[in-house]
């Protein structure tokens, strides 16, 4: 039977087969990725006996849960993890939001056709003893705590003495997320002693928040010597953590802060660590506030040049 390339199978079906891209803002959401990959394959092989980007779909498909989470930018080597004798022959297909930067093995391009989306992905001819690929994946062009999708697929074939027998389609989607960061947003400020402040800073996040409120922990500690909130008490040496499932966490600043001495002190907060759902500790972009309360200043005592003298 004649292997029909994807340009002429959507000729042939007078259809497109054009996965929607999905945005998710939670994880909990990801799992419909798996019905839209097997949906491309079945209702492709509804109008055709012919291989789908190489593949032979009388093999049927398997589609891996759960969904794969990596970093967009990243290179990950892709690896069926089967039994292999040498010779077995191997297809591969790759698509993404943002298509790959590249497909390799052993540093040498092999890509054989296609564009890199969902409904044109780049193909990877069968080739013998090709049980693994390496995949760069485009860099984040937008951080922020969504994710973009993509997909690995992967088919194996006994070499022509042996039948030439497919195997399942194995098929495994992916969730890309923004590395994790924190930043931030606000300017350093300067008050005089005793005036009003109150409020809070902000911090802008990026990554995989979980769903739940603590999808995002970002750890801080205060340096505040000298300086006394409206209550009279100090916040040198405070250590804090804020949870956020959200782009933003806050930090809460003293009412007012008074000057102890009679030069200027200041107020930090330093952040200390962060992260978001995923193992490791994210980047501190941005990490120190400081307010700088300024001392009051001293007029001193009232002299008169025509004060009396008594004796």
């Amino acid at each position: 039977m004649k292997t029909l390339t994807s340009k002429e199978i959507k000729s042939n079906t007078n259809n497109t087969i054009i996965n929607t891209k999905n945005q998710k803002v939670m994880k909990t959401k990801r799992y419909s990725n798996v019905v839209k990959t097997v949906a491309i394959l079945f209702v492709t092989m509804l109008f055709s006996n012919a291989v789908l980007a190489q593949f032979d779909l009388s093999a049927g498909t398997t589609s891996q849960t759960p969904i794969n989470e990596e970093r967009e930018g990243g290179t990950s080597t892709y690896t069926a993890s089967g039994t292999h004798d040498v010779g077995d022959e191997f297809t591969w297909a790759v698509w993404a939001d943002t298509p790959p930067v590249s497909i390799t093995s052993g540093g040498v391009d092999i890509i054989d056709g296609g564009s890199g989306t969902s409904a044109d992905p780049y193909l990877v001819n069968w080739t013998a003893d090709l049980s693994s690929i390496d995949v760069t994946w485009a860099a984040d062009a937008s951080p922020g705590i969504d994710n973009t999708n993509g997909n690995v697929s992967v088919q194996k074939r006994l070499p022509a003495a042996a039948g030439s027998c497919p195997s399942p389609i194995q098929s495994w989607d992916i969730d890309f997320w923004s590395a994790a960061t924190a930043s931030i947003s606000n300017a350093d400020a300067g008050y005089c002693s005793s005036a009003p402040i109150g409020g809070s800073i902000t911090i802008n996040l990026t990554g995989a928040p979980d769903g739940t409120a603590d999808g995002f922990a970002v750890d801080y500690e205060i340096t505040a010597p000298n300086l006394e909130d409206g209550s009279g008490t100090s916040w040198d040496g405070n250590t804090g953590t804020v949870n956020s499932n959200g782009t933003t966490v806050t930090i809460p600043l003293p009412d007012l802060l008074t000057n102890l001495t009679t030069t200027d002190a200041t107020f930090t907060i330093t952040l200390t660590r962060m992260n978001d759902d995923f193992t490791g500790d994210g980047t501190l972009l941005d990490d120190t506030y400081v307010i700088t309360v300024y001392a009051t200043p001293d007029t001193g005592e009232i002299t008169s040049t025509g004060s009396l003298t008594r004796r």
